[in-house]
């Protein structure tokens, strides 16, 4: 519903003086799958146009980190392995070839590797427990909706670096979990958390139609869900 954009204005800011961006915005169309398309809420004038997220500057060196994700696989038998593997992009912004080097850590575990990123391009990086045996992780604390545990987290932290200087870094909080679905003998969806059964309730959950969403109201809708049992 709601679409995301970046723009490169790495030559339109202006050092030490007061900067402004204006954005062209367009009203979503009668075929856009948009907050406007539900037949049981009324429409805005506006159908809902315009930027209400925050707009974030974003700076960094040579070369950038991008869309990092780390993907976690478990040992739903034993629930005492866990392997990682860290989805990035690095993107060099120059038109010369440039050495880095990437440094990952998880809480105690860390390691490094050498990349050469081509000019003006972005590589896709994965990094997994058959490069780095430091990514299977022993009796991990498990990621668990609140009817079954605790939603532990971790931090992955990642620093990207061009002779000894920092391009660019970045934070990323993910849980371990396992989430899988099969079918039973009556043909119906079964979901499986951490190889755990869990039956899914669920509701409608429509956003404040003038968008006028807070985190304090989000955790008040949460806690009403909660009380639900919804999950």
């Amino acid at each position: 519903t709601f679409r995301l954009y970046d723009f490169d204005v790495t030559h339109f800011v202006l050092t030490g003086k007061k900067n402004a961006l204006a954005v062209e915005v367009f009203s979503p169309g009668p075929d856009d799958l948009a907050i406007t398309f539900i037949d049981w809420a009324p429409g805005m004038p506006d159908d809902n146009m315009g930027i209400w997220q925050p707009v974030i500057l974003y700076s960094s060196g040579q070369v950038a980190l991008k869309n990092t994700f780390v993907h976690t696989r478990l040992n739903t038998h034993t629930l005492d392995e866990a392997e990682l593997a860290i989805e990035t992009e690095i993107v060099n912004t120059q038109d010369h070839t440039i050495e880095t080097e990437i440094e990952c850590a998880i809480e105690d575990v860390t390691f490094n590797k050498h990349i050469t990123v081509n000019p003006l391009s972005t590589n896709k990086l994965i990094l997994t427990h058959h490069e780095f045996p430091q990514l299977k992780i022993r009796n991990p604390r498990l990621w668990w909706p609140y009817q079954l545990g605790k939603p532990e987290l971790y931090e992955l932290r990642m620093i990207l670096k061009t002779k000894d200087n920092v391009s660019d870094s970045a934070n990323v909080t993910f849980g371990i979990r396992e989430i899988k679905t099969v079918n039973n003998e009556h043909g119906a969806r079964l979901f499986l958390i951490n190889g755990k059964e869990l039956l899914i309730r669920g509701t409608a959950w429509s956003p404040d139609l003038m968008l006028r969403q807070s985190k304090r109201q989000d955790e008040i809708d949460i806690d009403f869900l909660i009380n639900l049992n919804m999950n």
